[in-house]
């Protein structure tokens, strides 16, 4: 006896089209610098962070076809955003507005400690860990692994 397929989630019809804009800019933006020349050159993260984006993107819109016939959704806006997650967003786009003035590494960090503490729940130092961990992690491998230039930004000159 075969399981009813699970209807599909608020908004998963909508989000392959929405994540193929960004990853079709990350592709284009990483052939312009350069495309694949090399794993270090200034288009390959781009470019595979694109098509990881866009492979992304084609598995839920097949994981939302196979499930087109099942039980519609329920939920409304908040199912499809909560507010957690709108206000996790919200921090991307105040980090990415203050890269240009503190530079990469602050701003990350206050991302990072705040979107693990308002999406996992768990304490202020578990979150202070994971965050500092993670820059940590990230500035080894970009900035010391593959040369890359993270923002210095005009704060800490």
């Amino acid at each position: 006896m075969t399981t009813p397929a699970r209807p599909p989630a608020p908004g998963e019809g909508l989000l392959p089209p929405l994540l193929l804009v960004p990853a079709a800019a990350a592709i284009a933006e990483g052939v312009r610098l350069d495309g694949l020349v090399s794993p270090s050159s200034p288009g390959a993260f781009p470019l595979i962070a694109g098509a990881v984006m866009a492979g992304s993107a084609a598995a839920i819109g097949a994981r939302a076809w196979r499930r087109r016939g099942a039980a519609r959704p329920v939920g409304g806006l908040a199912a499809l955003l909560p507010s957690r997650v709108a206000l996790v967003g919200g921090l991307f786009l105040a980090a990415l507005a203050a890269m240009p003035w503190a530079g990469f590494h602050l701003p990350a960090f206050l991302l990072l400690l705040l979107s693990v503490r308002l999406l996992s729940g768990r304490g202020w130092l578990r979150a202070a860990l994971v965050a500092a961990a993670s820059v940590a992690a990230i500035h080894l491998v970009f900035r010391i692994g593959f040369s890359v230039l993270l923002p210095a930004g005009v704060l800490f000159r």
